[in-house]
This record gives C-alpha cells, structure tokens and sequence, in this order.
C-alpha cells in the first residue's frame, strides 16, 4: 500500500534527479560527480539508513556502517586501498562492498557460500555503472 508519504518522496526525488540531469547538461558536468559535490556540501556526519544502519563518513575519508539490531551490533570501515582508489569517498563504500561481494561469491567456495545462505546474504553482480541494470 503506497501512503502519501512515498508518493511525496518519490515527486521529490524525481524532481531533484531531473533539476541534477539539467545543471548536468548545461554545465557539462556528469552526474556522478554533480552528486559527489551535493554531497559534499552537506553537513551531516551521519545519515540514517532504516534506523537500523547508520553510515558515517569521517573527515579522513573511511566510511563506517553500523548496524545495530536488538540481537547483533557490530560495524564495517571502508577504507581506501588498492581496489577502491577510483572512486570518490562517497561512492568508495558501494565500490569496495559490491567488488568485494563479487570476488567472495565467486570464488565459489563451499564454506562460504554456505554461511552466505545461513545468513541470507546473496550478491548478484548488475554490470559496471549501467543504470538500466539497477532496475528490477
């Protein structure tokens, strides 16, 4: 059931992506780096993913995820290394954990596909950068 307040949140991200695809266009700019520099501007420390992950970027640069349920509480740094320089600090998380999950999964390992399935993680690789691949 779509409550007022997804049909809200969906007008105001469809309008913010359109005003961002026009600055884009008119400057020259790309997306991905048009967002970087949005971002940048922002003043938060944290931001709140489903009260349950909160992700904060420190002024260093590592990105922490914590995760936070009644039963567990733990937490991920991303770093920048050797597989992850390419990509801005704000996108670096996504970089790292999605090449990450890639070569975990395929490395086809019993164990921990197994352990993978007992938590119901699953990764599926959707392409580099394709939009359309985002899609369900």
């Amino acid at each position: 059931m779509t409550t007022q307040r997804d049909t809200t949140q969906v007008r105001i991200k469809q309008s913010t992506h359109e005003q961002l695809k026009a600055y884009s266009e008119q400057t020259g700019v790309g997306m991905g780096e048009l967002i970087d520099r949005v971002v940048s501007l922002l003043p938060l420390e944290r931001l709140a993913l489903e009260s349950a992950v909160l992700v904060k970027q420190s002024r260093a640069g590592t990105t922490i995820l914590e995760m936070e349920c009644e039963h567990q509480h733990g937490q991920l740094q991303v770093v920048g290394a050797e597989m992850n320089w390419e990509c801005s600090r704000y996108r670096r998380p996504a970089h790292a954990l999605a090449g990450f999950f890639r070569e975990l999964a395929g490395l086809q390992e019993d164990r921990v596909l197994a352990l993978m399935q007992r938590w119901g993680v699953y990764f599926r690789d959707l392409g580099e950068g394709s939009q359309d691949a985002r899609r369900p």
